[in-house]
């Protein structure tokens, strides 16, 4: 902390299906580094095509210690062959940059579909978070499958010039980006490990009880 160590913190990347991690940072580096020698990355789109550098796409990783089953085996198997070469396939979406740095982004899985666009939720998030009126901000799709945005600000006021606030947040954003529907809450409703309930968030909402809803408009 005072600048007089020599230490630097490393961050590595791997999964269980690699047994161990597949790169790690070297001082300097940025992500999570390049990949260790013998193993490789490939990152694919929802075509499985190959993406150029700085472009987002799922992480594959091809490597020695790569498992060669699950047992007992699982429906869909998330191994793939390209060239002769064995990859895996992460459902981590990151991207590579011009150095060949590896650059984890989140999860496929955390991924919402828009009228037929795959949306982040987390870039909606960080986005309105970003503002120094808000405190969280939660995107996720209701039961009719309208992208909505749940947030909570770090004080109570008049409900039009957060309305602003949000909005210039996102002006920048796809518009199959901006949620339709928004919800200014007392709290985020979080679960025993503290992290965002959604299902609950969800269903609270719902049924219009719970988290102290303040105010609610929609696009």
């Amino acid at each position: 902390k005072d600048g007089k160590s020599a230490a630097f913190v490393q961050v590595g990347y791997g999964c269980t299906e690699t047994l161990t991690a597949v790169c790690v940072t070297q001082e300097g580096q940025k992500g999570v580094g390049k990949p260790f020698a013998g193993n490789r990355f490939r990152l694919i789109d929802e075509q499985s095509n190959e993406v150029p550098p700085d472009h987002e796409g799922e992480i594959c990783i091809a490597g020695p210690t790569l498992m060669e089953n699950y047992d007992p085996p699982i429906e869909k198997d998330p191994f793939i062959e390209v060239n002769d070469i064995r990859y895996y396939r992460s459902a981590d979406i990151g991207r590579i940059d011009r150095e060949g740095n590896l650059h984890v982004l989140y999860r496929k899985d955390d991924l919402l579909k828009v009228n037929g666009y795959f949306v982040s939720p987390i870039e909606i998030e960080t986005k309105v978070a970003s503002s120094p009126w808000i405190n969280e901000a939660v995107a996720f799709l209701n039961d009719e499958g309208i992208l909505c945005l749940a947030f909570t600000s770090k004080s109570q006021g008049k409900i039009d010039p957060l309305k602003k606030e949000i909005t210039d947040r996102l002006v920048s954003s796809d518009r199959w980006c901006i949620p339709r529907k928004y919800y200014w809450l007392k709290e985020i409703p979080k679960n025993e490990m503290k992290k965002t309930d959604r299902i609950k968030l969800k269903q609270d909402l719902s049924l219009r009880q719970g988290n102290g809803l303040l105010g609610e408009w929609s696009l």
